[in-house]
């Protein structure tokens, strides 16, 4: 919400906080049970609300306020900000009074249709901070976990954070590349927990061949990720946390072993654009959390502590239960 719309949302009590919450838990729940029916059987979207099974009626109903705010009022708030000249200069102001200044300067040198290009901003500027919100935190909670149930992991990242940044700061982008478990660490945990098991489908444009398989054109393919981050030939022992297997003899991230940002992702003209800023967020937040903070299982009212496992849930993304 800060670098997209320049707002500071500190206090959990702020009810943005809140419509915000409404609208990603309304599109998740719309991902996981109503975009892939409605892509496959479009011809669902004509049966009436009451009839049984079109439940699917009330999920889009319950999630069109939430999600239309979150489109339409933060990009408001910085349009009226751009008209009255109070927005920072490119370099320092939000991704969407960037996206309103080049639809300007569109405009004056093409005549395009501005309401139109307009609804497009408003549309990648809210994808931009959806798009980066449950799929980041449920990473991170991939790897919290991660933490707890492997605290060995815990002990040599912290070692680490000990000798390249000390005790009286917090890491910054800047040791990102002396900090060579902590990068191991991250991409072990976007390998570990997929969480989008299977990407956006592709359709093949012309036909094709792999392995002696024909593959005519117009196939519908969808990526297995969780498959491919899970195959023992190229990661031994998958279901284990073991970030050590992208580290060489060297002591250098090993270029040989497949790097998870290379698949999960997604590919071709569908590939993620956020996947830069994920890969930092995800570094930043785990490098930061592992320099203050101890992670391990809760306890029970007696002190001793609970046994927790790996449980996710079913659907388009797989989030921890």
């Amino acid at each position: 919400m800060k670098i997209t719309y320049d707002l500071d949302l500190e206090d959990e009590d702020d009810a943005r906080i809140g419509y915000a919450d409404m609208a990603f838990s309304g599109l998740r729940e719309v991902t996981a049970s109503v975009l892939f029916v409605l892509q496959h059987f479009p011809f669902v979207q004509y049966i009436p609300a009451w009839f049984p099974g079109a439940g699917f009626h009330r999920i889009l109903a319950e999630a069109n306020p939430p999600c239309a705010w979150m489109l339409d009022v933060p990009f408001s708030q910085v349009k009226a900000k751009v008209v009255e000249g109070c927005e920072p200069s490119e370099e320092a102001g939000p991704i969407a009074a960037e996206l309103l200044r080049r639809i300007e300067n569109s405009q004056s040198s093409a005549g395009e249709d501005e309401e139109s290009e307009e609804q497009v901003a408003r549309s990648v500027a809210a994808l931009i901070v959806e798009g980066g919100s449950d799929t980041t935190v449920s990473t991170l909670e991939g790897l919290f976990l991660a933490l707890s149930l492997f605290p060995e992991v815990q002990q040599k990242a912290r070692a680490e954070l000990d000798t390249v940044v000390g005790a009286h700061r917090l890491p910054d982008f800047d040791d990102r590349d002396a900090l060579v478990y902590i990068n191991a660490v991250v991409k072990e945990a976007l390998r570990w927990h997929n969480v989008a098991p299977l990407s956006i489908a592709h359709t093949t444009v012309e036909d094709d061949e792999l392995h002696g398989y024909f593959i005519p054109a117009g196939t519908t393919i969808v990526p297995n990720i969780w498959a491919c981050m899970h195959d023992p030939r190229i990661y031994p022992e998958p279901e284990k946390f073991y970030p050590e297997r992208f580290i060489g003899e060297d002591g250098k991230l090993n270029p040989n072993v497949l790097d998870p940002i290379a698949l999960i992702f997604g590919s071709g003209r569908r590939i993620c654009p956020g996947r830069y800023f994920a890969d930092a967020a995800v570094f930043l937040t785990a490098a930061s959390v592992l320099q203050v903070f101890d992670i391990g299982p809760p306890k029970d009212e007696n002190g001793r502590l609970i046994k927790i496992e790996f449980q996710a849930s079913h659907g388009f993304l797989s989030l921890e239960l």
